[in-house]
């Protein structure tokens, strides 16, 4: 059996086709739904505009060459549940420190201490990172199946941005929750990537890949045109 040299395989030196299209109307389906929320056109007419851009989404996804989703079971799972934990996380990211700037103006009087409005952002950010950087590593060393991890870390993210909802507690349980869900979104994302990756074959990892980060945006923009 001949053995194929490094360099000499099916892909290298391929130039595969690059998929501007598909990126682009995800993107208008987002924009028509963040047009919602600047009232210009009334919401009966914006929401079923949306349909347009997401039909030929369909319809172009089908049908190019280099879609943006690996068109595996495996791989849409993993994708639809990046596009929920965007919903969630992201969404209520964008608004959680300006509602705590704007509802701790005068900031929060501690026992010899005022702490501020923006100090208290501050601190809602550092457990958030804190608590995605201990849930990447701590899953990154647990030997547990990709689907328990993006289970636990998505169920995790949606219950603690529930618990952000809550008009209750004053500015602790915001904060808390906000730090829960960023552990949350630190335990599935490593198994996110792995389960992406086990279905975009080779030369296509990072084809592959890049879907999660880019559904995750889209459910970005649709948490805030929802919130």
């Amino acid at each position: 059996r001949r053995h194929v040299a490094a360099g000499e395989g099916p892909l290298a030196g391929a130039r595969q086709p690059l998929n501007l299209l598909g990126p682009v109307l995800l993107g208008a389906i987002v924009a028509v739904l963040l047009a919602v929320t600047r009232h210009w056109l009334p919401a009966a007419f914006l929401v079923p505009l949306a349909i347009v851009p997401a039909a030929l989404f369909v319809w172009y996804e089908r049908r190019t060459a280099a879609p943006v989703f690996t068109h595996t079971a495996n791989s849409i799972a993993a994708n639809v549940a990046a596009f929920g934990a965007g919903v969630a996380f992201l969404g209520a990211e964008t608004y959680l420190p300006l509602q705590l700037q704007v509802g701790f103006t005068h900031g929060i009087d501690l026992p010899g201490y005022t702490l501020s409005g923006v100090r208290l952002v501050g601190i809602a950010l550092l457990l958030c990172t804190l608590g995605w950087t201990a849930g990447s590593m701590g899953a990154a060393r647990v030997n547990s199946r990709p689907r328990n991890q993006i289970m636990l870390g998505t169920a995790l993210t949606f219950a603690a941005t529930a618990v952000m909802a809550t008009p209750v507690g004053g500015a602790s349980v915001p904060v808390l929750a906000y730090a829960v869900s960023g552990l949350g979104m630190g335990i599935a994302s490593p198994a996110l990537f792995t389960a992406v990756l086990a279905d975009g074959g080779e030369g296509r990892e990072g084809r592959a890949t890049s879907s999660i980060p880019l559904t995750r945006q889209v459910g970005s923009g649709t948490g805030a045109a929802i919130a």
